[in-house]
C-alpha cells in the first residue's frame, strides 16, 4: 500500500519563489514495515537580466527491496529486512542563454546522499548477487553539468559531464569504507547533430561517451 501528498506554494519577496513539499508513505505486509519520507524543494528566480532559476532540495527517500535483494546466496528469502534509505541534499542551477543568436540551456547540480540500511551486493560476471543478511552505510556525492541547444541551427545537441564518488562501510566486516560497485568517478558525454546545409533531409549525428572504470574486488567470503 502506498500513498503520497504534495503541495505547491508560490510567493514573491523581491523575487519569484516556489516551494514544493510533500510526504510519501508505503506499507508492506511482507516485513510489516511502514516507511515514510518527507521531502521539499525550494526554487527562486532572481530579478536579473538572465533567465536563471536556483533550486535547493532535501528529503528522505527509501526503496523497498526487490525479490533478488531478499534472496540470499542459498536461495532462501530473508523477510525481516529494512528498506534501503537515504537522506539527500542538493543545489541546482537552470539557466537559459543565447549564443550565436540561438537558444541554449545550462543545467548544473551538486548533491550529497547519506545512505543507510544498504544491502551489499557484488557483480559476478553478468549476475548481481546480494547479501540480505548484511547491512551497510554509505554515501554518494557528486556534480552534474549539461548544456544543450542548437550548436548547429535548427538541430539540438548536448554536452554533459558528471563526477561522482560513492562508498560504503559494511557492518561487522572489520574494514573501513570501500567503493560501491557503482563508483564510477568520471562520465563525459557528447551528442552532436548536423546536416547538409542545402539539403537538411540528410542528417548525421555523433555520439561520444567516455567513462572511468568501475571498481573491482574479490568475491566476499
Amino acid at each position: 500500500i502506498s500513498a503520497f501528498v504534495q503541495q505547491t506554494t508560490s510567493f514573491n519577496v523581491k523575487q519569484e519563489w516556489k516551494l514544493v513539499y510533500g510526504l510519501r508513505a508505503s506499507y508492506w505486509s511482507l516485513n510489516n514495515r511502514l516507511d515514510y519520507g518527507p521531502r521539499a524543494m525550494l526554487s527562486f528566480k532572481p530579478q536579473w537580466t538572465k533567465d536563471i532559476v536556483f533550486r535547493y532540495s532535501a528529503g528522505y527517500y527509501y526503496q523497498p527491496p526487490f525479490y533478488r535483494e531478499l534472496r540470499d546466496m542459498d536461495g532462501e528469502i530473508v523477510k525481516n529486512i529494512k528498506s534501503q534509505s537515504s537522506l539527500l541534499v542538493s543545489a541546482a542551477m537552470d539557466m537559459n542563454i543565447k549564443a550565436w543568436n540561438r537558444p541554449f540551456r545550462v543545467l548544473s547540480e551538486m548533491y550529497y546522499k547519506y545512505l543507510y540500511n544498504l544491502i551489499p551486493y557484488e557483480i559476478d560476471n553478468v549476475r548481481i548477487r546480494y547479501y540480505p543478511g548484511m547491512l551497510a552505510t554509505g554515501y554518494a556525492t557528486g556534480f552534474d553539468f549539461k548544456i544543450n541547444g542548437e550548436f548547429v541551427k535548427d538541430v539540438e545537441s548536448w554536452l554533459s559531464l558528471s563526477i561522482m564518488k560513492t562508498m560504503e562501510d559494511i557492518k561487522n566486516d572489520n574494514k573501513a569504507y570501500i567503493p560501491r560497485p557503482t563508483d564510477q568517478r568520471f562520465n563525459l558525454g557528447l551528442f552532436f547533430q548536423d546536416y547538409i546545409p542545402k539539403n537538411p533531409t540528410y542528417k548525421m549525428h555523433l555520439n561520444f561517451l567516455y567513462v572511468s572504470r568501475l571498481p573491482f574486488e574479490p568475491a566476499k567470503s
